[in-house]
């Protein structure tokens, strides 16, 4: 049986004979490994001293909750004014998925 769970954690579960269920393997290897553990416009960095962060010109939609480490809500921009400073961000060593990408 396959199985997500609430934490995004994806598990695969079997039974034996005596119908005992047995984890076989999961995946999730750290919170940073979770589609979206920052939310939207949030970068994941597990050598930070808060894993999350907000992309440069963002910041978190709610400080209350990402100060105690709920990064869930992602973060919003900083400024009104749109496109008139947007630059393309270069960043290095970015997971997409499951593999590791140079951008």
């Amino acid at each position: 049986m396959m199985r997500l769970d609430i934490r995004g954690e994806l598990q695969h579960w079997s039974f034996d004979v005596y119908t005992i269920w047995s984890l076989q393997w999961w995946e999730r290897r750290d919170k940073c490994s979770v589609l979206l553990a920052c939310g939207n416009d949030g970068s994941c960095n597990l050598y930070n001293k808060l894993a999350c962060k907000c992309l440069p010109g963002f910041k978190p939609k709610s400080p209350e909750n990402w100060n105690s480490g709920d990064f869930s809500g992602g973060c919003i921009r900083s400024s009104d004014e749109r496109g008139k400073n947007d630059t393309f961000l270069s960043l290095k060593m970015t997971r997409l998925g499951n593999q590791a990408c140079h951008l």
